[in-house]
């Protein structure tokens, strides 16, 4: 069966298995670097949204053996524990005074994603664009969000200065950094029920610093984390810390590696381990560049 094929079948059989009560959709969904993937989304009466079900690993799962049946079932139970929370409100969005406070901001590469750009708030930051989205509320659906456009800056009848201001104040409030050990981010997803105001935000012990020269830069929700290496004075605060200047490794749009300058890594090195994180680990909607940055302590720049 062809992935074309593929998508009809599994669209097909979800509607089946849901019942005439369910509204299953098939649609094209743009993502970041300019890719568009092919979702499925499952909406019961009473709502009016919910989320995408990307079919891109569900059909390399049935080259690999599983039904279509299988995989129907999978999505249709997916879809019934992440169903959004309720009905949201149709018009909310149109209202400035009620999203301002959970405008938030993320990182993506500028030249991949030109186009969306053309129609998005934003500013470059070295090969990077600064994009601004609305941060649903976590007991509406989790790492929901709704990116903002042109249009919705005019019809608010504000400026995409604003905007920005707003995302600079409410992304560190909203998205908290965390900053660790390898080791330290291995040992947080294995003691998941640790509460969260028991967490240090710098989670190294000084004694690591030397033996540890790799750590993770990212939020508390380990999304769209990238955007902590642009919040006001946080690489300064790592830089001291280390006691040494910074190279910021872009592992995904969601976090990066933060190596103390001298270690025994080249840029070169370094340059070239990026390259091959992004071609070989990270799925290609979250790549967020092929380029090392250089933090320098003492004028506070980040370069290339």
């Amino acid at each position: 069966m062809t992935y074309e094929e593929f998508k009809i079948a599994m669209t097909a059989e979800v509607t089946n298995l849901a019942g005439e009560e369910v509204n299953v959709l098939l649609h094209r969904i743009p993502k970041n670097n300019g890719i568009i993937l092919d979702a499925i989304t499952v909406m019961g009466n009473g709502q009016n949204a919910a989320p995408s079900i990307y079919l891109k690993d569900f059909y390399l799962r049935y080259r690999q053996g599983s039904s279509v049946r299988e995989l129907a079932e999978e999505i249709l139970e997916f879809s019934r524990l992440n169903h959004i929370r309720g009905r949201i409100p149709e018009k909310f969005f149109l209202d400035f005074s009620l999203v301002r406070k959970r405008i938030c901001f993320k990182l993506i590469h500028y030249k991949k994603n030109a186009g969306l750009l053309r129609s998005v708030p934003h500013r470059r930051v070295l090969d990077l664009a600064m994009v601004f989205y609305y941060s649903m509320e976590p007991n509406v659906l989790e790492h929901a969000s709704v990116l903002i456009r042109n249009t919705d800056v005019e019809r608010w009848h504000t400026t995409g200065k604003e905007i920005e201001d707003l995302a600079m104040e409410n992304t560190p409030r909203l998205m908290e950094w965390r900053f660790s050990t390898l080791s330290e981010l291995l040992q947080e997803f294995m003691d998941g029920d640790k509460r969260e105001d028991e967490i240090d935000p710098f989670r190294i012990d000084p004694d690591e610093v030397q033996s540890a020269p790799m750590y993770v830069l990212t939020n508390r929700e380990k999304y769209f984390g990238a955007a902590c290496m642009l919040y006001p004075d946080l690489l300064k605060q790592i830089s001291d810390k280390l006691n040494d200047n910074l190279y910021i490794l872009p592992s995904s749009i969601h976090e990066c590696i933060i190596m103390p300058a001298s270690g025994e890594y080249s840029q070169k090195s370094l340059s070239e381990m990026v390259t091959e994180i992004n071609e070989v680990q990270v799925d290609e909607t979250e790549v967020l560049s092929d380029n090392v940055y250089y933090f320098d302590r003492m004028t506070g720049s980040i370069a290339i």
